[in-house]
């Protein structure tokens, strides 16, 4: 019998009972541990401003620790630079759609919007390449599960909201999506899309359910990382990743501005067009191109 350790979200249970349905599928009898975490308590403040994602699996790390779940399952967007100690990701899950979804009850798609329409969302990413593409916005505060803001959106209090494709489309709301934003909209969060399996180290529950992992999402996880936690990871600051892989390497996104989304850096590479090694650390060869461009100066 494994536990699982997750969050009590809808969006959370898909994802602990897909993973329950995977191991079902291969004789793997297991049962779900819901834990409340700290993120899940304070609901009206952006994460970014009283301690970011890590608050989203703080508990269920201890949990994890002490022995009380067997494996931790987690959006990887939610995982932090740096995880407890004696504790390793063993698993990433095959990559739901990975860009950012435009909703909204009254416009055809993110064009149409008027001057000053007021758009949800409390991510600094979404909101800093929201202002580079359009500065008229009027960006407000937007948090709570897929259903809390897709209510406050029928409730007239944004003219749009932009959350991630991935969530609609695992709850069975993909109609509720009005356009799906691409990278030469907006680029997404690292490991947007990825649900990741946390254990503990030399556990025999990580040899159980490390046949789970892909390694198309691995690659794609390590590399978007690599670069946003070299900045010091992705919730406190306007960064964005993505690492188009899909048996072999395309192209890699990478983001940087500042607070307001004034001054920023955006590089595209083509990975067919590096030479190996900066192709194989392409998250690293990113960010150290990124510092000798002045990122440090445009965050400070």
């Amino acid at each position: 019998m494994i536990k699982i350790g997750t969050r009590g979200s809808k969006l959370a249970l898909w994802q602990a009972n897909y993973v329950a349905g995977k191991l079902k599928e291969n004789g793997v009898e297991t049962e779900i541990v819901v834990i409340k975490t700290t993120g899940d308590k304070i609901k009206d403040k952006p994460l970014y401003t009283f301690g970011g994602k890590g608050l989203f699996i703080k508990e269920i790390e201890e949990a994890l620790i002490e022995g009380k779940v067997d494996i931790a399952v987690h959006s990887m967007k939610d995982v932090p630079a740096i995880l407890a100690e004696g504790t390793e990701i063993v698993a990433h899950l095959e990559r739901e759609l990975p860009f950012d979804a435009f909703v909204s009850a009254k416009y055809g798609c993110i064009e149409e919007l008027p001057a000053g329409a007021v758009i949800g969302t409390s991510s600094l990413r979404r909101s800093a390449q929201l202002r580079l593409w359009r500065d008229d916005f009027q960006i407000k505060t937007l948090r709570g599960n897929i259903y809390t803001r897709l209510k406050k959106l029928d409730e007239g209090l944004y003219d749009g909201i932009i959350v991630a494709a991935a969530a609609l489309r695992r709850l069975g709301l993909e109609n509720r999506i009005t356009e799906v934003l691409k990278t030469d909209r907006m680029i997404p969060a690292s490991t947007q899309g990825i649900i990741g399996i946390q254990t503990r180290k030399n556990d025999k529950a990580g040899g159980i359910v490390r046949f789970l992992n892909d390694k198309s999402s691995e690659i794609a996880a390590t590399q978007e990382r690599s670069f946003v936690n070299s900045f010091g990871g992705g919730c406190h600051i306007p960064v964005a990743a993505y690492l188009e892989y899909k048996e072999n390497p395309g192209k890699f996104y990478a983001f940087l501005s500042d607070i307001a989304g004034k001054r920023y850096i955006r590089k595209v590479y083509d990975l067919d067009s590096l030479d190996d090694g900066a192709a194989k650390e392409i998250g690293i060869a990113a960010y150290r191109q990124f510092e000798a461009e002045g990122a440090r100066e445009l965050l400070n």
